[in-house]
């Protein structure tokens, strides 16, 4: 009994589901993804595609994404973490600092994925 209730557990928490993230575009339709979401200047809503990622707009109204938190310079270029979850802060130089390394935050790292219906 106690075998079993240790597999429900890992199977809990390790189902990727259970975490994802939704929000609503203009047009009314639910866009969910594995992290968080963040909407661009048209409305449109991009995702993190890792769960501990990052999903925000840059200085031109793009939704770019990273694999752990991220943080703007002072230039206005957007660094992440490149570790999941990992932490970024800028600074006293301006310059950001990430746990693991750093990486330029991206679209390509975003997804947008249409919600099932009943």
């Amino acid at each position: 009994m106690i075998m079993y209730k240790g597999l429900l557990l890992v199977l809990l928490l390790t189902a990727s589901p259970l975490f994802a993230e939704c929000m609503r575009d203009l047009e009314g339709r639910s866009i969910c993804g594995h992290g968080p979401c963040a909407k661009d200047r048209r409305g449109d809503v991009y995702c993190a595609r890792d769960r501990y990622g990052t999903a925000l707009q840059d200085d031109r109204g793009n939704v770019v994404c990273g694999l752990g938190k991220c943080a703007k310079d002072i230039r206005g270029n957007i660094y992440c973490s490149t570790e999941s979850g990992g932490d970024a802060i800028r600074n006293d130089r301006g310059e950001i600092d990430c746990f693991g390394a750093c990486q330029l935050a991206a679209a390509a790292l975003c997804e947008q994925v249409l919600a099932g219906r009943k």
